[in-house]
């Protein structure tokens, strides 16, 4: 009798410790997933604000490629930037123009300075 008291004693443990690891394994593969899902709506955001901010940078560009085109005369240059950076507010902080690949013109041009004659497509340590 004290023999099957103590078999069903330790089947039941047996039975209770089997359903309790069933449980902690799907709880961490339920935990895993949840992580998952979530590191994807944060990477989704997060790519989609760098798009964001690409498009309102490129936009810029194109503004400036716009004007560029129809004047022939890029003496004013500081103007259109001033008002290209009023426009495109914290997205971008300067603006510069680089015809053939040599930079010419930058805004605002404080501590810009050695920038300017710069080759893009030929200068050999760029950045």
């Amino acid at each position: 009798m004290q023999r099957q008291a103590l078999l069903i004693s330790v089947v039941s443990c047996l039975v209770v410790l089997a359903l309790g690891h069933a449980f902690i394994k799907h709880d961490e593969a339920h935990r895993t997933e949840i992580q998952r899902h979530l590191l994807q709506v944060i990477g989704s955001n997060q790519a989609a604000s760098l798009e964001r901010q690409l498009e309102h940078a490129f936009a810029a560009t194109y503004a400036l490629a716009a004007w560029v085109r129809t004047h022939q005369d890029i003496e004013d240059f500081d103007s259109i930037a001033v008002e290209i950076l009023k426009s495109y507010g914290s997205s971008i902080s300067r603006i510069g123009l680089a015809p053939g690949g040599v930079v010419r013109y930058m805004y605002p041009s404080t501590g810009q300075e050695q920038v300017i004659g710069l080759d893009l497509l030929h200068d050999p340590q760029p950045g």
